[in-house]
């Protein structure tokens, strides 16, 4: 057994702070180690409340621990915030036990703590870096995985013209003696072909955001809209209008132009009524041009809201409509290269469609990059 003098000159010694304190929180003992740790003097702590060491938003922690500690809980490792006497912060990792008397009443608690300030800065900084490091693992996996869609799409697009071209030499040389059923498969093939070269060209699309056509200019958006028209030429029985005037923004148009040429092309090819609007709209929010595009159509279920904005998804077969499924996804990521969101809202039951995205007012180019002014 440890004599009383000798377990008395190893707690008033050590290091770490040795603090007794009754079952309601007033401090009874206060050993050196406390005294380095937290500033305050024995005299200065012993009949005051623990609480005067915990940061306001911590002061719940002394009545929670009194009561696990009644329960007969151990708590040990327990890091937290205590403040010392000058006010700063200080990292601890605390350790309890219940002091009981004959009867095994929990008569004081005991605590030690250990100053881990240092280290948890240590650690903090080192998860951080590990971060960064995985960060930057991840953004050159995406530039490599960036170029590889860029390079095989780029390559495949030459052998698939020479695909085209043998398919026409041979229903040319022979057209006279081709059955019918031979005539279908080539037709199929040109069909598939066209097809192929879709994809690529979204691809192609999809992997140059961010590289290319970031020229930023004075942009009159009511002209991207009436190029977007005569390039589309929207059926006569889709009305596609603008409500409310379109802004002037300094941007780079030729991103912003994608952007609206997708979602109203999306809204064209699936609309499916007789007759069907679909209307463009912007407005100011801050720093921020608004832009809404909505339709009439058939809408998408709220399940596969998410869906849409990934590669290669289609709500419809490949033989109903002509899609890559690639337009959404090549949108998302030219607006979220802006620091800007897209959303969509609709419940699928043929009441239409909203997609509603944010793009920044007014653009600079800096080192060859386009950036937002704040």
């Amino acid at each position: 057994m440890i004599p009383a003098s000798l377990s008395s000159a190893i707690i008033e010694h050590s290091d770490d702070a040795i603090i007794s304190k009754t079952v309601d929180g007033t401090v009874i003992s206060w050993n050196s180690g406390a005294e380095r740790m937290f500033g305050y003097t024995a005299s200065e702590m012993i009949g005051r409340p623990i609480t005067r060491l915990f940061p306001s938003d911590r002061l719940h922690e002394e009545t929670n621990i009194a009561a696990q500690i009644q329960l007969g809980e151990k708590i040990s490792n327990f890091e937290t915030r205590r403040v010392h006497k000058d006010g700063a912060s200080i990292d601890v990792s605390v350790t309890f036990s219940p002091v009981r008397d004959a009867s095994g009443k929990i008569i004081a608690i005991s605590k030690i703590a250990r100053d881990v300030t240092a280290s948890r800065q240590q650690r903090l900084a080192r998860e951080a870096r590990e971060l960064r490091e995985k960060n930057q693992q991840l953004e050159r996996s995406n530039r490599d995985l960036e170029d590889f869609a860029y390079i095989a799409s780029h390559d495949l697009k030459t052998p698939l013209s020479g695909i085209r071209s043998t398919a026409l030499c041979l229903e040319e040389d022979l057209h006279d003696t081709l059955s019918d059923e031979s005539r279908k498969l080539l037709s199929m093939m040109r069909s598939r072909i066209n097809r192929m070269e879709a994809l690529l060209d979204d691809l192609l699309a999809y992997s140059r955001v961010g590289r290319t056509d970031t020229a930023v200019s004075e942009t009159h958006v009511a002209d991207i809209f009436d190029r977007i028209i005569e390039v589309l030429s929207p059926p006569a029985h889709i009305q596609v209008r603008i409500e409310g005037e379109l802004p002037v923004m300094v941007t780079a148009s030729a991103q912003l132009e994608q952007v609206l040429r997708n979602l109203i092309n999306n809204a064209v090819k699936f609309h499916d009524k007789q007759s069907g609007e679909i209307v463009l709209s912007a407005k100011r929010v801050g720093d921020f041009m608004e832009f809404v595009v909505c339709d009439d159509g058939p809408g998408i279920l709220p399940q596969f809201h998410e869906r849409i904005f990934q590669l290669f998804q289609t709500l419809k077969r490949r033989g109903e409509v002509e899609s890559t499924g690639m337009g959404l996804a090549i949108v998302k990521k030219l607006v979220e290269q802006q620091n800007c969101c897209i959303t969509v809202q609709s419940e699928g039951d043929g009441t239409g469609t909203q997609f509603r995205f944010q793009w920044p007012l007014q653009q600079s180019m800096v080192d060859g990059k386009e950036t937002a002014h704040d």
